[in-house]
């Protein structure tokens, strides 16, 4: 019986498969990780939004769930880790760094999209399941991108590294990088979920997005 797949055949799919790895960074060396990631919950135990600043700490639960992804971040060998400047940010990236001993450092480019609530108060509730963003899209994507690519640019290629940030900010980039509209949010990452971004050479390559694995024994809604 004749081979059903000639030597020809063979090499030329796996001539294909290999630039289509090549392409999306898989097995190539000196590719850069950024581990975006949420904060933890601090919503929990809200009272008001009297304070027009919202900014409140973790609740009891979101520092179960920094503490988790420190454990994680520790296993995968993170080397750095940053966040944005709001607390929530801070001290999520603070609880995860202690297993590994690591000094976090502050990005405010990493900040979360501005909204309604910051700026001038919500004249009318907004609908369901949206939240009433204001700033330009593509200022949001802008400044997250700046702050990916210097992040990645500031440690030795091949090194995985941890960004601490927001929903509406990871939700946003990720359309940019994806290519998709930036219309109603497809994807809500919940808290300390882990979205990889792969990058080399400015090629940025979305590896993964949303992981929660550290929290497999949380109640992971929100």
């Amino acid at each position: 019986m004749s081979d059903p797949s000639p030597a020809p055949a063979r090499s030329a799919f796996l001539h294909a498969l290999g630039r289509l790895h090549e392409r999306f960074l898989v097995d190539v060396d000196g590719v850069t990780e950024v581990w975006l990631i949420r904060h933890g919950d601090a919503y929990g135990e809200l009272v008001s939004l009297d304070d027009s600043d919202i900014d409140p700490p973790l609740s009891p639960r979101g520092r179960r769930e920094a503490r988790a992804l420190g454990g994680r971040l520790e296993a995968a060998g993170v080397s750095a880790i940053w966040a944005s400047g709001i607390a929530r940010a801070q001290e999520t990236a603070a609880l995860a760094a202690l297993p590994s001993g690591l000094s976090v450092q502050t990005d405010h480019r990493l900040r979360e999209v501005k909204t309604h609530w910051e700026d001038a108060g919500q004249a009318s509730p907004p609908p369901d399941g949206y939240i009433p963003f204001v700033e330009p899209v593509g200022e949001v994507v802008e400044r997250m991108d700046s702050a990916v690519r210097d992040i990645a640019a500031s440690v030795t290629p091949g090194s995985r590294i941890a960004a601490v940030t927001h929903a509406g900010a990871i939700t946003f980039y990720l359309t940019h990088l994806l290519r998709l509209d930036s219309g109603p949010l497809r994807v809500l990452p919940r808290f300390t979920s882990v979205t990889v971004l792969l990058i080399k050479d400015g090629r940025i390559v979305v590896q993964s997005i949303g992981d929660v694995a550290h929290l497999a024994g949380e109640q992971v809604t929100g």
